[in-house]
């Protein structure tokens, strides 16, 4: 993936700081599952399963991070509907999921998310096609123009 389509939220340290955490708690505290298949999976690939907790230790963590595939594609109904996510990626993709717990906008800052806001978050998904657009001197591009038209 082209490093300008890369949004980079945080910075190499705190990152590593993040992954760090994130092991701590994987390895001491684990993850409850009730799937008893996905508790018979874990265990037979080496996580530590007591009852429905399981805990993976690092090396468990650090051979599936190794193994897991540099790009994988998101496929739709129809097969030009698909996505590429990772190696190859064309160009950042904007998927709303369930929505923003925290807004941040030009106008207030960062806020609390509102209905208005996972609202506006879906049409800016829908309507995404491309690298995101830059405003001009003059002002809007037309694809912000048709945004704020709602």
């Amino acid at each position: 993936m082209a490093l300008a389509n890369r949004i980079k939220v945080v910075g190499d340290a705190e990152l590593s700081r993040i992954h760090e955490e994130t092991v701590e708690v994987l390895e001491t505290t684990g993850v409850e599952f009730q799937s008893e298949e996905a508790l018979a999976l874990f265990k037979s690939n080496g996580a530590e399963v007591s009852g429905h907790r399981v805990k993976f230790p690092r090396p468990l963590l650090e051979s599936s991070i190794e193994s897991a595939p540099s790009s994988l594609n998101l496929w739709g109904r129809d097969e030009v509907k698909r996505i590429t996510i990772g190696k190859g990626q064309p160009h950042t993709h904007v998927e709303p999921s369930n929505g923003c717990v925290l807004t941040q906008d030009m106008d207030r800052g960062r806020r609390s998310s509102t209905m208005a806001d996972l609202v506006d978050f879906f049409k800016l998904a829908r309507w995404w096609t491309g690298p995101l657009p830059m405003k001009s001197a003059q002002g809007s591009t037309p694809r912000t123009q048709a945004l704020q038209a709602g």
